[in-house]
């Protein structure tokens, strides 16, 4: 009586070749960095008085020094973090602005790119102050 093979199946060397140079290119990108997909910033987004999250209906800017022209601009669906300026790399000045909170900034902050290609994402903390009425 035959029966069907229910052990596992060796792979052909040419797709485990195949399926090696596909993770390798990913890796490294030999200088083309474009569509790797990291964003340059998480911002976690918080009210001071009460450390709980803030982030839902603020607005990030995101603006390239030196000139200033502005990068990125994020209205926050989140109610903790914000993620801009994907796929960014420099020196750059945020800003983030929410209705009843001063605003909050964060200059000079400097985004690198790891070798394998993807911005290094930069974590900040935004304590949000209410504005007194």
């Amino acid at each position: 009586m035959m029966g069907t093979r229910t052990g596992p199946t060796r792979a052909s060397p040419r797709r485990g070749l195949l399926i090696l140079m596909l993770a390798a290119g990913s890796i490294n990108c030999n200088g083309d960095c474009a569509g790797v997909g990291n964003p340059a910033f998480s911002i976690t987004v918080l009210d001071d008085a009460s450390g709980r999250a803030a982030a839902t209906g603020a607005t990030l800017y995101v603006f390239r020094r030196p000139d200033l022209s502005l990068v990125d601009s994020v209205a926050s669906q989140d109610t903790l973090r914000i993620l801009a300026a994907w796929d960014q790399e420099g020196r750059f000045d945020v800003l983030l602005e929410k209705d009843g909170y001063w605003p909050w900034t964060e200059n000079n902050v400097l985004v690198e790119t790891h070798e394998s290609c993807s911005t290094k994402t930069v974590h900040l903390m935004a304590r949000l102050r209410r504005r007194s009425t």
